[in-house]
């Protein structure tokens, strides 16, 4: 049963953050081009962006679970997706959109470590890999 109470969330926090969060504005990038109109060059500043703000949160979101535990930490995740995806949603400009994407892309970075560390403090040896595979 343990197993289940760390996987479900989890796998629910680590598809919403890295696949809604981060890379779903990519699937929104033709619609934005003409809204914003975005050349080639923003749009790979703006994924680079996420990319780099994912990097940075990752390297805090490590010392933050052992502060604050995994639990604190994912919440702040799935805060910070929710809160990216509605400052894209609703971006009057482009500046407004870099800040989405900024937020939207951090919350990655701090869903998987928290979800490693409860993994590793809540799920038996024998079936941790297949629970951080899901």
């Amino acid at each position: 049963m343990k197993t289940a109470r760390i996987a479900v969330p989890g796998v629910a926090l680590v598809a919403s953050t890295f696949g809604l969060a981060r890379y779903g504005y990519g699937l929104l990038v033709p619609d934005m081009r003409r809204s914003f109109g975005l050349d080639a060059t923003a749009v790979g500043l703006l994924g680079s962006g996420a990319y780099l703000t994912y990097l940075a949160a990752t390297a805090a979101s490590i010392p933050a679970v052992s502060r604050y535990g995994p639990r604190r930490v994912a919440i702040v995740a799935g805060l910070l997706a929710t809160t990216g995806m509605a400052i894209i949603g609703l971006a009057p400009d482009i500046a407004v959109l870099v800040l989405g994407v900024i937020v939207a892309g951090a919350s990655s970075g701090f869903a998987f470590p928290p979800f490693a560390d409860a993994a590793a403090e809540y799920v038996g040896p024998a079936q941790r890999g297949d629970v951080l595979a899901a």
